[in-house]
């Protein structure tokens, strides 16, 4: 259950998911009694993503570093995040266009 962009999704046996736990409220719906369900959960700090995108620098070393008019853009791209990242999600159309 995708509880922001009210989904209920039913993901086949097997299946490998990536949820951005982070910006995404999420749960598992109950099963019934006898049934198992296993999953694996990985995690990643998004610090770590920042130090990449920031040049392998700490955030007060990146944004001291900054023109005025870097600072501005990179106040506009911190905004404009979370939208970015759920376009990198396929849409139901898009995934029935590759299944063709």
């Amino acid at each position: 259950m995708l509880w922001d962009l009210q989904l209920v999704i039913e993901f086949p046996p097997g299946s490998t998911i990536l949820i951005p736990s982070g910006v995404l409220q999420h749960s598992n719906t109950p099963i019934q009694k006898g049934e198992e369900r296993y999953s694996f959960t990985q995690y990643t700090a998004g610090g770590l993503f920042r130090w990449v995108d920031h040049g392998f620098q700490k955030e007060d070393e990146y944004h001291s570093s900054l023109s005025k008019e870097e600072a501005v853009e990179e106040e506009v791209a911190m905004r404009c995040c979370w939208t970015m990242g759920l376009g990198l999600f396929y849409t139901l159309d898009k995934l029935k266009n590759l299944c063709r």
